[in-house]
């Protein structure tokens, strides 16, 4: 078919094709960056897991509190924390886990239930144990400190 002068004849524009190709690039790119920023937000709300904090609460004269923590039921052995009087050590538990403590300081020992997720979901996303020569405290939800548990001597 020829083309007549004066016939009307529209021919598709570089410039429009062009357009069009930029306008679903600009859509894919959206789609894209609201996907990526959905799931940021995803992971930033989403609760961090629950913190133990373990307290050496013993006088600055004795010995360094030794402790290791495990998962129960896990077989993996744990290598023990050096925790010096003062200072503290911390870990990250799974939040439908249950974690026992081991501790030892010179002739004293004990073993503890560090976390419960029955026991400690009302208490944020913090557990706070100090230890002392009278024995393993737990912070309440009130803020005070309540013995749960006692030393035992002798040789470990």
């Amino acid at each position: 078919m020829a083309y007549k002068k004066g016939e009307n004849v529209r021919k598709k524009k570089p410039s429009e094709t062009f357009s069009q190709k930029k306008k679903m690039a600009t859509n894919i790119h959206s789609l894209i960056l609201v996907l990526v920023l959905l799931s940021v937000c995803t992971i930033a709300f989403a609760d961090p897991p629950p913190v133990v904090h373990i307290e050496n609460g013993m006088p600055g004269d004795t010995m360094p509190l030794y402790v290791r923590c495990v998962r129960r039921g896990s077989s993996s052995a744990a290598a023990y924390q050096v925790i010096m009087p003062n200072d503290e050590y911390l870990f990250n538990a799974e939040e439908n886990d249950v974690y026992i403590c081991e501790a030892k300081s010179g002739n004293k020992y004990n073993d503890w239930y560090a976390f419960v997720p029955e026991r400690d979901a009302n208490r944020g996303q913090q557990v706070y144990w100090t230890v002392t020569k009278d024995g393993f405290f737990l912070k309440g939800n009130s803020g005070t400190y309540k013995k749960e548990d006692e030393w035992y001597t002798g040789s470990s």
